[in-house]
């Protein structure tokens, strides 16, 4: 049956931006969470319906903006993130921001595969330090590559975030039994993999191989379909083209 929500019943929620930025929204339970849309939009800039908002325990996308936060599972408190609410359109040239994409299923990954160049697909565990870790650099990193690109015609990096306990489908398709994890992808080819083990600075280790990637694009003008940019040899990690789980 519909959630009971007393009245005058509060909601703490955190709102977690690709950015690694965050604010904290103090609105009433019953309140539409399309006001948590037209806030982030206007925080960043951007139109309301490009957004996607996705409780992070949960993983529930927040689709419904006239549903109340109550019914949402977020009161008294609750976290979200901020993603696209489309694929980017990765056409060479045209400068697209680089972003983080959460997926939700194995045909998102396919989609943000296919839609990509480089694709770098993050798989971390909730309330693990090493996948915080890892997911924090991931953020970090999309924000240096967006004012790094700027007016330079080289299709950006893609981030893509999979949580490894929920998308054990896709972990399988590359056979990865463990996060944090990063593999990366040019176009639909395993071109490289780092397994983030203590000790291992994962954020210097994956803008090494995003700079690498980047200067080669530069001297290209566009990455070549033979692209190698020297990240650790696969070791049979190859894409299977097959959607079955």
């Amino acid at each position: 049956g519909a959630q009971q929500v007393a009245t005058g019943s509060r909601c703490s929620l955190k709102v977690r931006y690709p950015s690694g930025e965050s604010d904290v929204l103090t609105l009433p339970a019953d309140q539409d969470i399309g006001v948590v849309y037209d806030h982030v939009a206007e925080k960043l800039g951007v139109a309301a319906s490009s957004l996607l908002l996705v409780a992070l325990h949960s993983r529930a996308k927040l689709e419904d903006r006239f549903a109340s936060l109550a019914s949402a599972g977020l009161v008294p408190q609750g976290v979200v993130t901020v993603s696209s609410a489309t694929v980017v359109d990765m056409k060479q040239g045209e400068g697209k921001v680089v972003s983080l994409h959460t997926v939700s299923s194995l045909a998102d990954w396919s989609t943000l595969v296919a839609a990509s160049v480089l694709s770098i697909g993050v798989f971390h565990q909730q309330n693990d330090a090493l996948s915080t870790q890892a997911l924090e650099a991931a953020s970090s990193l999309c924000d240096e590559l967006t004012s790094d690109i700027a007016g330079i015609p080289v299709p950006p990096p893609v981030f893509i975030l999979v949580d490894f306990d929920t998308q054990k489908n896709i972990a399988r398709k590359y056979n990865i039994v463990q996060a944090p994890y990063i593999l990366y992808l040019h176009g639909r080819r395993v071109v490289g993999h780092l397994a983030c083990g203590t000790g291992v600075d994962v954020r210097s280790r994956v803008k090494e191989q995003v700079d690498k990637y980047m200067d080669f694009s530069r001297r290209r003008l566009g990455p070549s379909a033979g692209m190698d940019v020297g990240i650790e040899a696969d070791d049979g990690n190859s894409e299977n083209e097959s959607e079955d789980d």
